[in-house]
């Protein structure tokens, strides 16, 4: 009975400090930041916790994790958003592509999986599949692989002068997937179980970070637009504002990446910052003015 409580106390802090679940893309969580609700994916210590066993202390954990990602069915009478089957996603933090994509291309479907072996075959049979598009969605191997994440299929397909200028049906390229990217469902759940582990989850935080500067840092390293924008207006200064990734900043305006494009909303990058409270982000873009 004492579990039982417990496990829905918690559940009603974590729906608490989202807004009564409500989450939507400005008010998403951001890469690194541990304000709002998700401070209650680490577990909370305490004597009552006592009354867990480990293995349902885990359970709960993972309940937690889900909660917060807003990946609970849909309550009875509400009518989900973009989700199927019964699920309302959080469009600010998940991306389709972190549900796993399927590519008709092969030379797409390699580089999304990170298969350099398999795409270094598809590519000397036949040379042209090296900026080939997805008929679906109108992806390239390079936007495919940023999608993923996968700095060695990013790093061979520029050493071999993939288009960095090509863009999808979103009017996307390879940098806006760059800048778009942050910590995965799988990530937030080894972090928040990892991080009472001597602080395992830190570490395993701070390398996902280090990851996404050596991929931001190996696309700028080509000559890609830096000002591109997709069918939103955003640039990629724009998604790392909401995403709070304060490191990717930087190296954004090093290469003068312009702070005053205005998106569909209206909004500069500054003023995306100023309205999520991101003061160190703010600081950097009005320095750089």
């Amino acid at each position: 009975m004492a579990q039982t409580l417990r496990v829905c106390r918690l559940k009603e802090e974590v729906l608490w400090s989202r807004g009564e679940g409500h989450c939507d893309e400005d008010q998403s969580p951001a890469e690194g930041d541990s304000s709002s609700g998700w401070r209650s994916m680490s577990f909370p210590s305490g004597p009552e916790n006592l009354l867990l066993q480990p293995a349902e202390r885990l359970r709960v954990q993972v309940y937690l994790c889900l909660v917060s990602a807003d990946l609970q069915p849909a309550a009875k009478g509400r009518q989900p958003s973009t989700g199927r089957r019964g699920f309302k996603p959080c469009s600010g933090v998940f991306e389709p592509a972190d549900m796993g994509l399927v590519y008709s291309e092969p030379a797409c479907q390699s580089a999304y999986d990170g298969d350099v072996h398999q795409l270094y075959h598809i590519l000397r049979n036949d040379p042209s599949s090296l900026n080939v598009r997805e008929k679906h969605n109108g992806d390239t191997p390079l936007i495919a692989a940023c999608r993923r994440g996968n700095l060695r299929v990013v790093k061979y397909l520029l050493d071999n002068h993939a288009d960095v200028h090509l863009t999808n049906k979103k009017h996307r390229t390879c940098l806006h997937y760059v800048s778009k990217r942050g910590f995965s469902l799988l990530d937030y759940l080894m972090i928040s179980i990892l991080m009472p582990i001597l602080l395992l989850g830190y570490f395993l935080m701070l390398q996902k970070q280090r990851q996404n500067m050596a991929l931001m840092e190996a696309v700028l390293s080509s000559k890609v637009n830096i000002n591109a924008v997709d069918y939103k207006g955003n640039t990629a200064l724009h998604y790392v504002c909401k995403r709070k990734s304060h490191r990717l900043v930087p190296l954004l305006l090093d290469r003068n990446a312009d702070t005053k494009v205005k998106n569909n909303d209206g909004e500069t990058p500054l003023d995306i910052a100023t309205r999520l409270r991101f003061n160190k982000i703010v600081y950097m873009l009005k320095k750089t003015q």
